[in-house]
């Protein structure tokens, strides 16, 4: 049996658009008919899953098929779609302004029925192919932001979500804060139980950090054992009581590694406020690196808070 696809109609004319409904419903096509370009594109809007092949008439009243080829591709919206042109105009010069205006094939009428399948049949393909397409683009995208062993954004991505809430919040006059976290003594666990085990580590870590946070705060690797969190539209308590439920999260549930059981605690440091108190992105980065490396010195295992951007030079 063949899959299903969903063929629109557009055909101004009744008793040819009935005739070619029949035809495609009796190949098995799931058929919608209009009548015109207004008709087809407010189908093509209001469906959650439109029709990926169009059969149009070019000669229609008021407007053409060129017309309604243009509104769909102009339309960024609307997924691709196939789009086969009937028309009796047989000079060269109007087939090349039908694919010019974003049709992909071309069939004179009257049209030969097992040709028009036949064309269908070539348009299923090149359907399939785009969606391939589509589908290894997503995963590219995916992993050129992922970073690969913690499924977290990578440094570049987490950057970049880091650019667009600085000018959010700029936009906005909202604060953020901006939250570096580093695993404690986390070479010990590489240097007494491998690698492998410190990878676990970095997996399970990542995972409890993600599940302490908001829906619509973000958080990345940012290089080895380093966990940058952004956390927009957040006051300053509500910046610090999330932070220490995640520092008390890693610390009171153990971690596995090479087949032991672990208690892992980790350091962190805040950067709170205005983004116009802060200048920039880097002014956020700098001042939440040096408030977890105060934590650091500080006995590790605790949160250190900032309102107010660290000198450039002050960076340790």
């Amino acid at each position: 049996m063949r899959p299903i696809l969903k063929i629109l109609i557009v055909e101004d004319e009744p008793t040819a658009r009935d005739s070619l409904r029949i035809l495609l419903e009796k190949s098995r096509y799931d058929v919608i008919a209009t009548s015109d370009r207004i008709e087809a594109l407010e189908y093509l809007n209001r469906d959650d899953e439109p029709a990926q092949l169009i059969v149009a008439n070019w000669m229609m009243p008021g407007t053409d098929g060129i017309e309604l080829c243009k509104s769909i591709r102009e339309d960024q919206t609307l997924p691709y779609c196939f789009i086969i042109l009937l028309s009796i105009r047989t000079n060269s010069e109007d087939i090349i302004r039908g694919l010019d205006a974003g049709a992909d094939d071309y069939l004179m009428k009257p049209y030969n029925p097992d040709v028009l399948r036949s064309r269908i049949l070539a348009g299923t393909r090149i359907l399939r192919l785009q969606r391939e397409l589509e589908s290894a683009n997503q995963r590219l995208r995916i992993m050129a932001s992922t970073d690969g062993l913690t499924s977290l954004l990578n440094r570049n991505a987490i950057m970049g979500v880091l650019n667009d809430e600085v000018a959010r919040a700029q936009r906005d006059g909202t604060t953020m804060a901006v939250v570096m976290s580093d695993i404690d003594h986390f070479k010990k666990v590489n240097d007494v139980h491998g690698h492998i085990a410190g990878d676990h580590v970095l997996t399970e870590y990542s995972g409890r950090i993600t599940a302490g946070l908001r829906t619509y705060d973000s958080v990345g690797r940012y290089g080895g054992e380093e966990f940058l969190i952004i956390m927009p539209n957040i006051p300053a308590e509500g910046a610090k009581d999330v932070v220490e439920r995640l520092r008390y999260n890693v610390e009171s549930t153990q971690f596995h590694a090479d087949s032991q059981k672990l208690t892992i605690t980790s350091s962190f440091g805040i950067a709170w406020g205005h983004p116009k108190d802060f200048g920039n992105q880097n002014d956020f980065i700098r001042t939440a690196d040096n408030m977890m490396y105060q934590a650091k010195n500080q006995g590790r295992n605790c949160v250190r808070f900032s309102g107010l951007p660290a000198e450039a030079d002050s960076a340790t």
